[in-house]
């Protein structure tokens, strides 16, 4: 279980009949104002098969209402389909739950740490936070607010998309090269 900072007990909700909405949801134009996902991790790491990665995960509700959240995750493989997805479990003060409300445009943000690994590289992994209401004992998702996502990468992945060090390195000694022949013709 993982522990969510932030969220008192009564602000946590059990829901039953919650259902996953199918991946890819492209968070709508905006989304980001009725609430926000942020975490430590970059787009892409370099990974190693079963290492556990870790992040520090922070939800914040911009809205000028109070709004229930569920956050989901998702794991997809390198062909791009969905391997895995589910609902993050919370607990606080010994109550397990998946879905909790946060105070409008609270100055603290609601947070969590959370780690996975994958079988393999080139899997994704990603959170999502999603927008829910309340009928009854159940909820259900409005809408897909914010998600985060990184590329556990292979080495080969990993090199094909970064630049290589002695070419920023040498770019650099070109650029001072060139300012150094323009101030010594300007003199």
């Amino acid at each position: 279980m993982i522990i969510l900072h932030g969220v008192e007990p009564a602000q946590a909700r059990i829901v039953r009949g919650l259902q996953l909405p199918t991946y890819p949801i492209t968070p709508p134009a905006g989304g980001e104002a009725l609430g926000l996902i942020t975490w430590d991790l970059p787009e892409m790491i370099k990974y190693t098969p079963g290492t556990q990665v870790n992040a520090y995960v922070e939800m914040r509700n911009p809205s000028t209402e109070t709004n229930l959240y569920v956050v989901s995750y998702y794991f997809l493989n390198p062909s791009g389909v969905v391997a895995d997805e589910g609902f993050v479990k919370f607990t606080t003060d010994s109550l397990e739950f998946t879905a909790f409300y946060l105070p409008p445009q609270s100055p603290q943000p609601a947070f969590f740490n959370i780690g996975f690994s994958a079988p393999d590289v080139d899997y994704a992994f990603g959170l999502r936070l999603l927008l829910c209401e309340m009928t009854d004992s159940t909820a259900r998702v409005i809408q897909e607010c914010s998600r985060v996502q990184v590329l556990l990468a292979s080495e080969a992945t990993w090199n094909r998309y970064q630049t290589p060090t002695w070419m920023a390195g040498m770019t650099t000694i070109i650029a001072l090269a060139l300012l150094g022949t323009i101030v010594t013709k300007n003199v």
